[in-house]
């Protein structure tokens, strides 16, 4: 067992926090720093973002990603994200 000293109001809030979602103060510690763990890891890969396939996606969002319109020029797998277009972008606003 470890023990360490937080700020009274900051325990209080997580003891209220953990009650309402039925977990142990210690589980809730345990939980946040796994998930520093892993997002320390996932910075450490070499990929940032990987496309998934449509097949991959969650009905939800299959639907909601039929919503956006193409512009006519790029495949509809392409640039989802906006990536190619902020960079465009980007590069036209600070080109000298």
């Amino acid at each position: 067992m470890n023990t360490i000293s937080i700020n009274t109001q900051l325990y209080d809030f997580a003891a209220s926090y953990a009650m309402e979602n039925n977990i142990s103060i210690s589980q809730l510690v345990e939980d946040f720093l796994t998930g520093l763990l892993k997002k320390g890891k996932a910075k450490k890969s070499s990929k940032k973002y990987v496309m998934k396939e449509v097949s991959e996606l969650s009905p939800i969002v299959r639907q909601l990603a039929g919503i956006a319109k193409s512009n006519g020029n790029a495949s509809d797998s392409e640039d989802l994200n906006g990536i190619d277009a902020k960079t465009e972008y980007l590069n036209e606003k600070f080109e000298r």
